[in-house]
């Protein structure tokens, strides 16, 4: 299990690495656990990345199904404006949606190149 450093015991390491380099003392070693928590922490604000990014197309997703409504409640109305702004505008967001879409596939991708690389799967779960 992978120990979570506080933010005091953070701020006393800075301080205290930070005292080892203004006196020239040769650097600590750091254990092996604190490497594979940072690479955890790494993962997990990954994953918390992730999930904004695909609430953000599906709000976009919703936003394109609004204005898709209203076009077609326009089609009846016959308002001049709206035949005249509501295509950019779906073009717009359309152009948003796919531009998120690419962001956070590609961004998966980095994801999971990021846990094969450090072998994060043994480590999540070391009963493998």
């Amino acid at each position: 299990m992978a120990v979570v450093l506080t933010a005091s015991l953070r701020v006393w390491y800075i301080r205290f690495t930070f005292y080892l380099d203004l006196c020239n003392v040769s650097p600590i070693t750091i254990h092996p656990k604190t490497i594979i928590m940072d690479k955890l922490e790494k993962l997990a604000l990954m994953d918390k990345i992730l999930r904004e990014l695909d609430d953000l197309k599906n709000s976009q997703t919703s936003v394109l199904k609004k204005l898709t409504q209203i076009e077609a409640d326009n089609i009846n109305l016959g308002v001049g404006l709206l035949d005249k702004k509501l295509p950019d505008l779906h073009e717009e967001v359309d152009s948003s949606v796919s531009i998120v879409t690419t962001v956070l596939e590609e961004f998966k991708e980095h994801r999971d190149k990021f846990f094969a690389d450090n072998k994060l799967g043994d480590v999540q779960n070391p009963t493998v």
